[in-house]
């Protein structure tokens, strides 16, 4: 069974990371084959104690900018697949994971996936554009 370790740079994210977080954690996939790194820049809400809720690992992000913090995320997983994941994105299906790793069990050439984007009910119409 592959471990998936999610890159989530944040900045003051917490209106939407609880979701973020609960739809990872609510995968059907082994949680203890699932890291998840937050690479955080400073935030001054409640971002870390919504990521200490559920087992994340904190970095600081000094240059605070989501490219920075995805460099440092990919640096420290140890997943043997890595998904850059936005704080304010939800995994629509408690299977995603199952379904990305055997996509990559079945097809050693592959190297890289591109997921389906949906927008929700509550996303702004700029969001659903």
């Amino acid at each position: 069974m592959l471990s998936v370790s999610f890159v989530i740079p944040t900045y003051n994210a917490s209106l939407y990371l609880d979701s973020c977080l609960k739809s990872i954690r609510n995968q059907k996939y082994s949680q203890d084959k699932i890291e998840i790194l937050i690479i955080d820049g400073g935030s001054s809400d409640n971002t870390l104690s919504i990521a200490q809720k559920y087992d994340c690992q904190v970095l600081k992000n000094s240059k605070r900018l989501a490219e920075y913090g995805v460099q440092l995320g990919m640096q420290n997983a140890k997943g043997d697949l890595s998904v850059v994941f936005a704080a304010d994105n939800e995994l629509v299906d408690t299977d995603w994971i199952q379904k990305v790793v055997d996509v990559f069990n079945g097809n050693s050439d592959i190297s890289a996936v591109w997921g389906r984007l949906a927008s929700g009910r509550n996303d702004s119409a700029l969001n659903k554009y």
